[in-house]
């Protein structure tokens, strides 16, 4: 599944018309560049602090990216201020751009709290992309 998304990225594989929107927008959010001066400005990323050891929250993977799939209603994340369909892209001073989904779930487990996390909203509709 990967591969073939990856292909598609490339150009290599099948895509309709109306979907090339999406498709560049999936290739920035999980396969990001250095910023350009011709490129739209990254959607602005946020910061949460969790103090408790546990998070509050549940994550899935996305293209061996880590996104927020439900925050817990009075439970830690939710009282952060974590929203679904959040991309983790720091854990503690950790970046995730290099890490894999299971590599990015041990940072999540094993870092002291209070566990500060930077994230950035995706797209539902790049999100379903992602997951194809």
């Amino acid at each position: 599944m990967l591969r073939n998304f990856q292909e598609v990225l490339k150009g290599g594989g099948e895509m309709k018309e109306e979907e090339g929107d999406i498709k560049e927008d999936v290739k920035e959010c999980f396969f990001p560049s250095a910023p350009s001066s011709s490129s739209p400005p990254p959607t602005p990323s946020y910061t949460i602090s969790i103090t408790s050891e546990t998070l509050g929250l549940t994550v899935e993977n996305v293209l061996e990216r880590t996104i927020i799939r439900t925050v817990i209603p009075n439970q830690s994340a939710h009282l952060a201020g974590a929203k679904v369909g959040s991309l983790i892209t720091k854990v503690g001073r950790r970046e995730t751009r290099e890490l894999t989904h299971f590599e990015c779930i041990d940072e999540l487990r094993q870092s002291k709290r209070p566990l500060s996390l930077t994230l950035r909203p995706v797209k539902e509709e790049v999100l379903e992309s992602g997951r194809r």
